[in-house]
This record gives C-alpha cells, structure tokens and sequence, in this order.
C-alpha cells in the first residue's frame, strides 16, 4: 500500500482538503489515507482519538478500511510530521494552504500537495511540471516525482515560462530539454515553451488552455513558496489556482 498523509487540525479548511483527497484516490484501492493530528498536552489525547473516529466514518463509512489515524502528543507539526512521513515512508502529503504550509515544503519530507480552497473536483489526467530548465539533471527531484505520477497515470507536459524564448530553442535550452526527456521518458513528456515576462499569468493561462489537473512545481528553481508567502503578495499561485499544486525537491 502506498501512504498519502492528510494532516488534520478539524479547521474546515482541512475537512475540505480531505474530503477532496478521499475523491482524489477513491478509485486507488492501492492508496491507503492516513489522518494526522498533532496535539500538544496529553489529556488532549483521547479526545483527539474520539474526533478523529468522527472524521473517519463522517468522509466516508465505504472506505474504512483504506483510512487510518495517527495522532501524537508534540509541540512543533512540521517536524513531527516530517518525521512520522519519513517511518511511514509516504508518498506524499496533501494539505491544505496554511502558514505550517511553507515551513512544511522547506523541510521537504515528500512530496507536498497543496489543495486550494473552494476548488471543484477534477480527477487528475494531466499534469505539467514547470521547470526552469537549468542544471535539471542535478535539481529535477525525478525519485519523488515518479511515484505521484505512477499514482495516477497522466499525460505529462512539462512547461518552461522564459521572456527571452523565441521561435527556437537555444542550444543550452535543447541539450537540457533532451535531458528532461530522457529523466521522464516513461511518461512521454510533452514541451511547452512560454514567452511571457508574467510567470505567474503565463502558468495560469496555460493551465486553462491545457486542461491542467495538477501543476508540480519544484521550489528551488524559481522561488515560488517564498513568493507565495510573502505579505504584499495578494495573487499567488496557489491562492488563485483552480487546481492543486504539488510541490517537490530534493
């Protein structure tokens, strides 16, 4: 069975994300669900347990059996998930955007997917992995891409946003777009190239043109989950995308 962590904090904003996440994997009888809570004093442990029971049978009486929960006692979550997805050798883990998000990505346990609230349901049959197209042999996290995308299958494109792209490829750009190639060749990737100075507008648009269901981005390449953080920072990515977003790194 393959784990897939859903931290829980009973905010609404979590049952939404695990609500999504048991439609996402319904149809994945290889995919167990793991609840996560974290509590900070011990008599808060029972009571913890006994919510948890509520949320189980509360997503879903059918799939019991494809639904854990695990909940411990400790004072800092992302560390301590970070920890227990690393025992439990997880997937990944999918979330919902919080200020725990950011540190959660920067610890880098797995693979960090990201649920933005008030999205429809779309089940995943194409992703984009926006890439920068620089050193990808050394910064494309490849080991912890292939299992989300041996999860569900899709049509791969993988998409670069650059200004200074125009009708050709340069030749440093097409030596590392055969390299993508070959670290993706099960998958068949196909290239989008972007010439558009708003990286942000540029990945929206193709998202919408291309019937994107999840969008992997990799942090290092272009700063995107400390732009996406930042306080004057009113459209980020995730805020205003229609679809999840996973993050991953090496």
């Amino acid at each position: 069975m393959k784990n897939v962590i859903l931290p829980i904090d009973f905010s609404e904003c979590s049952l939404e994300m695990a609500r999504y996440s048991l439609r996402m994997f319904e149809n994945h009888p290889d995919v167990r669900l793991v609840l996560y809570y974290l509590y900070h004093s011990p008599e808060n442990g029972e009571s913890a347990y006994r919510a948890f029971e509520s949320v189980r049978f509360g997503l879903s009486p059918d799939y019991l059996d494809r639904i854990e929960t695990y909940a411990e006692e400790g004072e800092d979550f992302p560390t301590s998930i970070c920890a227990f997805s690393k025992r439990i050798e997880a997937v990944m883990i999918v979330t919902c955007l919080s200020r725990k998000t950011l540190k959660l990505v920067e610890n880098n346990p797995c693979p960090i997917m990201i649920i933005p609230s008030n999205i429809g349901f779309r089940e995943i049959r194409t992703v984009a992995i926006a890439s920068d197209f620089h050193h990808v042999e050394r910064d494309t996290p490849v080991e912890a891409i292939r299992p989300v995308l041996d999860l569900f299958h899709p049509e791969l494109h993988i998409v670069n946003v650059n200004s200074d792209f125009y009708i050709t490829l340069s030749e440093q750009y097409e030596k590392e777009r055969q390299k993508l190639a070959e670290l993706f060749r099960d998958y068949d990737p196909e290239f989008d190239f972007l010439s558009m100075y708003d990286y942000q507008e540029s990945i929206r648009l193709f998202v919408e043109e291309k019937q994107i269901d999840l969008l992997i981005t990799i942090p290092h390449h272009h700063g995107f989950v400390a732009d996406l953080f930042r306080e004057h920072h009113t459209v980020s990515l995730v805020m205003n995308s229609p679809i999840p977003v996973l993050a991953a790194h090496d």
